[in-house]
């Protein structure tokens, strides 16, 4: 699978057989209908954040800044497993941040750099704790999971055997809180992973989040499990139906054509723009990436 940015939406693209899968969050938002409770939730929240943040532009770097975060933490998590410790390299989190901070457009200084740093490496403590008390061996990390039927694909942040041998899937999050659309979110990754993977089979799935607890005491976190409810998983699916059933509303709209100028023109002369199809254009831009 390949993470690509389609008009400004999450997708990820399986070269062979050529097929283009909408990232879950993004279809989760388009089935997500007008007068949902989580629909309100969400307009509260964008509405709150662009006002925090001044433009919709601002806020956008922001949450590919905690993305980015979040990445840097499942890295964390690979040392951890495999080294059973953790090293506080605070020249690798700079450089991983700075970096960051340029792909997005985000100005930083010091101060702000210091505290990210400082708030990833609390985050991590909570995750080696998290790991203490619950795992038993991890059997997959940022591990690819989707649905043809759906065209949804989405990475699932781990998955791991309990203490008692359960096989579980865990989201983890940056959030300050875990809520509805979160559940909504690990209940289709399970589907997904079950579909995908049906020789191992996740029983559990809920969400993990990195507590901001005092530094003078245990590292704490919140872990919540989705009850195994069915109809959860049915009602989100009975949604994607629809909205598949509607070309407009579509998440699964990206079989449509790009036009893009090509070769090199004298003063004077046409623009030559050529029609591609985006199978097309993806892999003319694997090549040039090769």
């Amino acid at each position: 699978m390949h993470r690509v940015n389609y008009n400004g939406k999450r997708a990820y693209v399986r070269p062979e057989p050529f097929k283009v899968y909408s990232g879950l969050t993004g279809a989760l938002e388009s089935a997500t209908f007008r007068g949902d409770m989580d629909s309100r939730r969400i307009t509260k929240w964008r509405e709150a954040q662009i006002e925090q943040f001044g433009s919709v532009e601002k806020h956008s770097q922001h949450m590919d800044a905690m993305a980015d975060f979040g990445t840097y933490l499942h890295m964390a998590l690979v040392e951890i497993w495999n080294k059973k410790e953790f090293t506080f390299d605070q020249d690798a989190a700079r450089e991983w941040f700075m970096q960051s901070d340029k792909e997005n457009g985000i100005d930083h200084n010091e101060l702000s750099m210091n505290m990210r740093i400082f708030e990833h490496h609390k985050a991590v403590c909570s995750l080696m704790q998290f790991v203490h008390d619950e795992v038993s061996e991890i059997i997959a990390i940022e591990t690819m999971a989707c649905s043809d039927q759906y065209s949804i694909a989405t990475p699932l942040d781990i998955i791991y055997k309990d203490k008692k041998g359960i096989v579980c899937n865990v989201n983890m999050k940056t959030s300050n809180q875990i809520g509805e659309h979160h559940k909504n979110q690990v209940s289709i990754e399970k589907f997904l992973w079950n579909m995908t993977y049906p020789d191992l089979q996740v029983q559990k799935t809920g969400v993990w989040r990195a507590k901001d607890w005092m530094i003078s005491k245990v590292p704490t976190y919140e872990l919540v499990f989705v009850p195994d409810d069915a109809e959860r998983t049915n009602m989100i699916l009975r949604k994607f139906d629809c909205v598949l059933s509607d070309p407009a509303a579509s998440y699964d709209n990206f079989k449509r054509e790009t036009r893009i100028f090509k070769g090199t023109i004298a003063l004077g002369e046409k623009p030559i723009i050529a029609v591609k199809t985006i199978e097309e254009a993806f892999i003319e831009s694997q090549a040039i990436t090769v």
